[in-house]
């Protein structure tokens, strides 16, 4: 089945009994799904246990989606607050870890390797993501999850406005902050 079926089809498919539409939805949403629970506990394993609980969210509740919301934003909504719910409950995870100590494949850097560049060149770009990284980490709560959904997530600022409940001047405000922060921070690092 295609991935690019309007999620609504999907969902009105899987209530007419086609359980492939389910699987799609899942396929379609896994990735994003990951990257998102991923931003808030930085460790790949929890990711992905978090990315499995919203999908079994999602399947016992999908018959109480409101079909006049947006799919997206209600499976986003559920990756945060299960995200938070973790966190709540393991208050000892360390926001500022971008590897685990005995998991080399949790290196964020790892999954940007471009093997056409010259080795000075990756070392560069990979330093340059890094700063960023860190410096993204170090932002409010409030800023952090608007850059995350916007630039992870690939959220628009109406979807973002719906899924944190705030006007889209808001949304739109956050943001600018934001990069106004990581601008300065940046800027700073660099001096």
């Amino acid at each position: 089945m295609d991935l690019n079926i309007d999620d609504n089809k999907l969902i009105e498919s899987y209530f007419n009994g086609d359980e492939q539409s389910f699987s799609v939805l899942v396929k379609k949403y896994l990735d994003p799904v990951y990257s998102f629970a991923y931003t808030y506990v930085k460790d790949n394993n929890i990711a992905e246990d978090i990315a499995s609980d919203v999908f079994i969210k999602v399947f016992k509740n999908i018959k109480k989606f409101n079909k006049n919301k947006k799919f997206k934003t209600w499976i986003f909504e559920i990756t945060k607050n299960t995200a938070l719910d973790y966190i709540k409950k393991k208050k000892d995870i360390n926001f500022s870890n971008l590897q685990s100590e005995d998991d080399d494949e949790n290196y964020f850097e790892n999954s940007i390797v471009d093997e056409s560049k010259l080795q000075d060149e990756i070392f560069d770009i990979k330093n340059d993501i890094l700063i960023i990284k860190n410096e993204i980490d170090k932002l409010p709560l409030k800023y952090k999850e608007v850059v995350n959904l916007y630039y992870v997530s690939e959220l628009n600022f109406r979807e973002i406005s719906e899924f944190l409940n705030e006007s889209i001047d808001t949304v739109k405000s956050k943001h600018r902050r934001a990069l106004i922060s990581l601008k300065q921070s940046l800027n700073k690092n660099r001096n």
